[in-house]
């Protein structure tokens, strides 16, 4: 989410994972349309424009997976958890890192 993102303060800022084939979130989602998935096995620098535009187009489903998943910690933590408010905070701040 950073990187797509471009905020450098998170590691993000460009295309670089996009150039070294790592397999973000967003680029998890973007992979399903298969020319993109032929793009990210084969990453050149005339097709990372690309890919950065479907995995930018991706951030909303994206995002609504992560808050999902915060969602599910937060019930998990409610249910067998010891320190709620902790782990609450914690997946709260998580979150937080990559919303806009």
């Amino acid at each position: 989410m950073a990187d797509v993102r471009g905020l450098e303060g998170l590691g993000g800022g460009g295309n670089d994972d996009i150039r070294d084939g790592i397999l973000t979130l967003p680029a998890a989602i973007s992979i399903r349309e298969p020319k993109i998935a032929a793009m990210f096995r084969n990453p050149t620098k005339d097709n990372q424009s690309a890919m950065a535009v479907s995995f930018k187009r991706n951030l909303p489903e994206a995002e609504n997976y992560l808050d999902q998943i915060a969602g599910e910690a937060k019930e998990e933590g409610r249910l067998f958890g010891s320190n709620r408010e902790v782990l609450n905070t914690l997946v709260e701040h998580t979150r937080g890192l990559t919303r806009h």
